[in-house]
């Protein structure tokens, strides 16, 4: 092999979707500044290359992880307008041709958020996109196909039995949450696992968790569920206690997981992005609200719902009333939920810093408090009535609400 061929076959030429998201958005940042990364294509859902650009600029500047990227590592990206439900992915021949002969790897993490949706609504375009994302993988000028790492969700495997998820695909196909989301990414899970099976591609499938604010500046999208709980400590004065153990990882710790991953040598598999670290929502996550600034009572979670349901029906005002009938759905219940176990020692074996990602703390709970009191929680709203009690929590599960980072 020449000095040229094996300078080829150390370096990276990526793929990556979703980057209009926050996962997507890191996962760019982080891979650009890296050296043996020489590229990166970002496909994004638009109209023209300049729109495609300007939409994943304005991503990256908004999550403050743009500014401070060298030149030569802006130079890397190459953002494109594409089309996933097509074969061709919506490039013209010539730059599917070149993605091809220079792709060493794939990092899928663009997927359709709609939960009232089902299946079959995210076949032409997600399903379907995944086979179409492949395909390039296989046609790869390379010794062997680009890897493709599929970033799957938790939701996938949210109704597993017997209460431990392994690093595989799960025994039954009913173990999906009960929308067309989560069985869509189930369903792409084992076309993944079928893949790397018939043509030796190394498809990673990658199941994320509850993705949070990153770690530096505390950024998070208020619109999310948890978030919007959170709020509630503003608008109606009072966070439901809640007798659960999130495994939440701060989004940049989630795409640096991703990249060692995708990056690395290892081959086709199952992994579980998750924490490996709990902590408690009402002992660890109330007290540091509490310690960041934030003053509300305290209450059992179906008190609670009679409580957002009593409240400002302004979703100007009081934005967390805009999900009321989710969190209803949810919480106003005295059913005992009990919480999963993810197996996660294949993935922290190949990834450092999944092995190493902090536990929820109070200098990150500081940080998101603070981003969201200066950008996006409006001022207090009155209290709540003196006459609300405060009683027992119920074990519950707070970790559906995901950030994508989708185009």
């Amino acid at each position: 092999m020449s000095g040229q061929d094996k300078d080829r076959a150390n370096n990276h030429d990526q793929v990556v979707t979703g980057v209009t998201g926050s996962l997507g958005a890191y996962l760019v940042s982080q891979l650009v500044v890296r050296e043996d990364v020489t590229k990166v294509y970002c496909l994004v859902r638009a109209s023209s290359p300049s729109n495609a650009n300007l939409r994943l600029l304005r991503s990256m500047r908004e999550r403050c992880v743009y500014h401070n990227l060298p030149l030569n590592a802006r130079k890397k990206i190459v953002a494109l307008p594409s089309d996933f439900g097509t074969a061709s992915l919506g490039l013209s021949p010539e730059m599917y041709n070149e993605i091809a002969s220079n792709i060493t790897g794939l990092i899928h993490c663009a997927w359709s958020v709609n939960f009232n949706l089902g299946l079959g609504s995210f076949e032409a375009d997600c399903i379907a996109g995944a086979h179409n994302l492949m395909a390039l993988c296989l046609k790869a000028q390379r010794p062997e196909p680009a890897t493709f790492n599929f970033c799957s969700s938790v939701s996938a495997v949210a109704r597993t039995k017997g209460g431990f998820v392994p690093e595989a695909l799960p025994e039954s196909l009913d173990y999906a949450q009960e929308m067309g989301y989560a069985q869509s990414k189930l369903v792409t899970e084992h076309i993944c696992v079928a893949a790397a099976e018939k043509y030796g591609i190394k498809t990673r499938v990658l199941r994320i968790g509850q993705v949070i604010a990153d770690t530096v500046h505390g950024i998070w999208n208020a619109t999310e569920a948890i978030p919007l709980m959170m709020q509630a400590a503003l608008t109606i004065g009072a966070v439901p206690k809640l007798d659960e153990s999130p495994l939440w990882l701060p989004v940049d710790t989630v795409a640096s997981s991703v990249t060692d991953i995708s990056l690395g040598t290892s081959g086709a598999g199952v992994m579980n992005i998750v924490n490996h670290q709990a902590f408690h929502w009402t002992r660890d996550l109330l007290p540091a609200l509490h310690r960041a600034g934030l003053d509300f009572k305290e209450l059992g979670q179906r008190e609670w719902i009679d409580a957002l349901r009593k409240s400002n029906p302004d979703p100007v005002a009081n934005p967390p009333i805009k999900l009321v009938e989710f969190f209803a759905g949810k919480y106003d219940n005295d059913l005992p939920r009990t919480g999963l176990t993810y197996d996660t020692s294949y993935a922290r074996f190949l990834s450092p810093s999944l092995a190493a990602a902090p536990v929820l703390d109070q200098r990150i709970v500081d940080k998101f408090v603070a981003h969201f009191l200066v950008t996006s929680w409006a001022t207090p709203q009155p209290s709540l009535p003196e006459s609300i009690d405060e009683t027992d929590v119920i074990p519950i599960d707070v970790s559906g609400s995901k950030d994508e980072g989708l185009v």
